[in-house]
């Protein structure tokens, strides 16, 4: 499959547990999931690209996440690898 016409940027990264998600390229709802180490969901936000998200996870456990931000009508995924430390 061929990769999205749009991409996400998690910035800053590594972070304490704060970041913010942006979004080029589209203007779509979008899902934003964000899975531990071991593959458990730990967080989970609707999104309008074309504001951006700020996400507050200072509670977890330092190390790293997987965010997925989706585009449930395309079926498109953007998958960012994001540390907290």
């Amino acid at each position: 499959k061929d990769m999205p016409n749009w991409d996400a940027q998690i910035y800053p990264n590594p972070n304490n547990g704060e970041f913010s998600i942006s979004i080029n390229g589209s203007e779509a709802d979008l899902n934003v999931v964000v899975f531990n180490v071991i593959g458990e969901k730990v967080y989970e936000l609707k999104m309008k690209a074309e504001y951006g998200a700020k996400v507050d996870l200072t509670g977890m456990d330092k190390g790293l996440y997987i965010v997925q931000v989706l585009d449930e009508n395309l079926g498109e995924v953007v998958t960012r690898r994001m540390q907290i430390r």
